[in-house]
């Protein structure tokens, strides 16, 4: 004899594709970048996968790269300083923490 359950619990989604605004898809990610959230409560308050915020996640990033420009650094040829400086203190600076004795 087999027992079923007396409850089956079905997720139904809405509509098949709905229009996120960048505003909303920004918070639904920084929802799941709260320390202790977990991405699958997240994607089931507002009705959508995980998938779907992940794919987000690596939109916004890309994004927010790309305003990084690449910096190529060359080595500077060497500059001749003058042999004294007047801008030393003839007193040495005490450190920015405290010394212990």
């Amino acid at each position: 004899m087999s027992t079923l359950p007396d409850r089956v619990e079905m997720l139904v989604r809405p509509e098949r594709r709905r229009r996120w605004t960048s505003a909303a898809k920004l918070a639904i990610v920084r929802e799941t970048l709260v320390p202790g959230s977990v991405a699958q409560v997240v994607a089931d308050r507002h009705g959508i996968g995980t998938g779907l915020i992940y794919t987000w996640r690596k939109q916004i990033l890309r994004t927010a790269m790309a305003g990084f420009a690449t910096v190529e650094t060359q080595p500077e040829a060497a500059m001749a300083l003058p042999s004294t400086c007047h801008d030393t203190p003839a007193t040495p600076m005490p450190p920015p923490w405290p010394v212990a004795e």
